[in-house]
């Protein structure tokens, strides 16, 4: 189980809890999407997540509206380690290289958001 502190989405509830399905061992099954091959990642080396962390997630729902449960996008892009106002994203995250502060990534986001 996570807890909210907030959502850029504005899907979740400030304190509310929920449960995440987190499967980190799944990073070698990734596939690049800008060439369609596999993700050279490895597994082992995919940052896990520690308890009593802060972390920026990016979920996705199950599939199945019966279930509530939430899924990391992907195992290496689906969690970032958060220290006061910096990001720290893991090591094969390419898609947040150069973000080093909270307030420059949520902009982007909701900017990419209001774009699609």
């Amino acid at each position: 189980m996570i807890r909210a502190f907030g959502s850029i989405k504005g899907a979740l509830v400030y304190g509310e809890s929920i449960p995440l399905i987190y499967a980190p061992n799944t990073a070698s099954e990734m596939l690049d999407a800008t060439a369609l091959t596999p993700y050279k990642c490895d597994a082992a080396s995919v940052d896990a997540l520690r308890q009593g962390e802060t972390y920026l997630f990016f979920l996705t729902k199950s599939p199945d509206p019966k279930q509530k449960y939430y899924f990391a996008v992907s195992p290496v892009q689906g969690a970032v380690w958060l220290n006061g106002e910096s990001v720290l994203p893991a090591k094969y995250n390419d898609a947040l290289l150069g973000y080093t502060d909270i307030p420059t990534l949520v902009k982007a986001i909701k900017s990419t958001l209001e774009s699609s």
